[in-house]
């Protein structure tokens, strides 16, 4: 009996030890190859459209490491991502002077205004933010609104293959919904 207990408890061992062997963090950050690459300034060189949404030869782009969470700041946010500034050379004035590097993360930080709307309701103001998830881009402003497609960087060039949509932010039960979606657009930047 001593010996089959000893048997039963031994298997009982290697099963468990098995088990936990085979199971892995579900929740192991996947980074993008092209995480590194795509942080800095890029300034658009080149685009195959003069459409409202598509970006022109020198728009800017800064993208940053730090990240962004909505709901630190207001109850249901649901916009996360890392931070990023849009716009134009003159947009990316500090102080007056012109900044070769652009606008820094502090000053993104100092972008982001809540403000109270109708009754309890409150609002967000930030600069755009981003998400990368391989080769999918997805540039997204504090309305909603995103530009998202696919990026291929090549040294010091990327091309931004994207569809403009336009979304609606809705009050209850929460959240956005897409209206529109406009494009397909090709756009190259060079890194400044």
């Amino acid at each position: 009996m001593k010996t089959l207990r000893l048997i039963g408890t031994a298997v009982a061992a290697v099963v468990l030890s098995v088990g936990l062997v085979g199971c892995s963090d579900d929740d192991d950050d996947q980074v993008s190859p092209m995480a590194n690459d795509i942080l800095g300034l890029w300034e658009c060189v080149e685009s195959d459209s003069e459409d409202t949404y598509a970006f022109e030869p020198g728009d800017m782009l800064k993208f940053f490491e730090g990240e962004f969470d909505e709901s630190q700041y207001i109850e249901g946010g649901q916009l996360k991502g890392r931070k990023c500034l849009y716009g134009w050379n003159g947009d990316f004035n500090v102080d007056g002077d012109y900044d070769a590097n652009g606008p820094t993360e502090t000053q993104w930080n100092q972008e982001v205004a809540k403000y109270q709307g109708n009754g309890d309701e409150y609002y967000l103001s930030f600069p755009e933010i981003y998400t990368l998830d391989g080769s999918s881009l997805s540039i997204i402003a504090c309305d909603y609104n995103r530009r998202v497609e696919t990026i291929t960087i090549d040294g010091y060039v990327m091309t931004f293959t994207y569809m403009y949509q336009d979304w609606r932010v809705i009050s209850n039960p929460g959240g956005a919904i897409m209206e529109e979606e406009i494009g397909p657009f090709i756009s190259k930047f060079q890194k400044k």
